[in-house]
């Protein structure tokens, strides 16, 4: 099987720094078929090796890097900012006659309710946890004016540019596990722990549990008393207890009907937003890819996100996996899964070039080579920026090793 598809991931602000000619056309020689950027992205810290005049960079979070139409979004309670980048020239524009001229397919990567800046903004349509606290960086798909501004936002992406394709990211839930900066726990947490805190109980979806029947009063004190039990629980979690941490899970939600109602009806709502805006894409012949749960992992736990893969396949064109996991042997197992899974759409997996994901070149190839016996058609690299030049020329040469029979 061959890996048609090949990508890398790039962010506007390191395409603009190098010159979006040159990056580009280094892009192109790696023997990659396409660039998927950024042109919606959330909070963080970047340590890029190979930008011309910085190394350390926090760009600006929650932002957009294009200039939406003001009367697409005027009668919207959410709209997005603009990154001060795309305030005099149009980056995007720049990049996508680039690829062009490279024979580059011009990929959208949007980032859709990971947004600390939108949630400070309006905390109203944030995610809140079964003990009513909010997550800043979360906002709730729930909500009717989060949908609203998600639709918006590919509308006026595929109106303005012409897209080979789009691939979404966090078009679902977050939950409690997200990175945020100085966090600090007292106590060790698994599985279960994780699965729970990530349960919006928001005024939105508290609606959406009692629509199907759930009483959301009940379950919620019940989550509630179950977390405070395992919080003040004197067993140690971690590798060791992993499985025990699993099956726990497994067995309450088995045992709860009612959570597993509401459940569902998380996953049907995203299923149904994603294929909304799957179809706008299809009006305009723009391929739509969706990744798989970014904090949830493995894939399996997608539902804690709202994702079931075997309902949005259907709808979409491709469905891509992160295989970020240190050990290869996580990394098979996951690929695996999915490819078990035998979606109707086409299946890619998004790779990190950076250690501790990825060790030496071999380890590159060995999974390029396990993911095109599995039947992926595509791979996305993770990033062009963040990588110094000597794993960037590992891309190569892995493409080709990964397509061998």
């Amino acid at each position: 099987m061959v890996i048609a598809h090949r990508s890398i991931y790039a962010y506007p602000w390191d395409v603009k720094a190098e010159g979006v000619e040159p990056a580009l056309a280094t892009i192109a020689e790696l023997g990659l078929t396409a660039v998927s950027v950024a042109v919606s992205y959330h909070s963080g810290k970047f340590l890029s090796p190979r930008h011309p005049a910085r190394r350390i960079i926090f760009p600006e979070g929650g932002v957009v890097y294009f200039r939406p139409s003001a009367a697409r979004f005027h009668d919207l309670p959410l709209r997005p900012v603009v990154s001060e980048l795309v305030r005099d020239e149009d980056v995007l524009a720049e990049i996508a006659r680039a690829c062009r001229r490279q024979g580059l397919r011009f990929i959208g990567w949007v980032v859709g309710t990971h947004n600390t800046r939108l949630g400070q903004q309006h905390p109203e349509f944030l995610a809140r946890n079964a003990y009513g606290d909010a997550y800043v960086y979360a906002l709730c798909p729930s909500h009717d004016a989060v949908r609203a501004f998600l639709r918006a936002l590919i509308e006026d992406l595929l109106e303005q540019y012409s897209f080979d394709g789009l691939e979404v990211e966090s078009f679902g839930y977050l939950g409690f596990l997200h990175g945020y900066h100085h966090e600090f726990y007292g106590v060790s947490l698994g599985v279960f722990e994780h699965a729970l805190l990530a349960l919006c109980f928001c005024p939105a979806c508290e609606r959406m549990g009692r629509d199907v029947g759930v009483d959301v009063a009940h379950l919620r004190a019940h989550i509630r008393q179950t977390l405070d039990r395992r919080l003040a629980d004197p067993i140690e979690r971690g590798p060791t207890t992993a499985a025990d941490d699993t099956a726990a899970l497994l067995d309450f939600l088995l045992a709860h009907a009612e959570l597993q109602a509401y459940l569902r009806r998380r996953c049907e709502g995203v299923t149904r937003m994603l294929a909304e805006l799957a179809q706008l894409a299809h009006q305009r012949g723009v391929e739509f890819a969706c990744l798989g749960p970014v904090f949830a992992r493995p894939t399996a736990l997608g539902w804690v996100e709202g994702l079931d893969p075997r309902a949005i396949g259907p709808a979409v064109d491709r469905f891509i996996v992160a295989l970020y996991f240190e050990e290869a042997e996580r990394r098979a197992a996951e690929a695996a899964y999915v490819a078990g899974l035998q979606l109707p759409c086409a299946v890619g997996a998004a790779v990190n070039l950076a250690p501790p994901y990825t060790r030496t070149r071999e380890d590159l190839e060995m999974t390029l080579q396990q993911i095109a016996r599995l039947g992926f058609t595509g791979v996305g690299f993770a990033n062009y920026g963040m990588l110094p030049g000597h794993r960037l020329s590992w891309i190569r040469h892995a493409i080709a090793g990964g397509e061998k029979p």
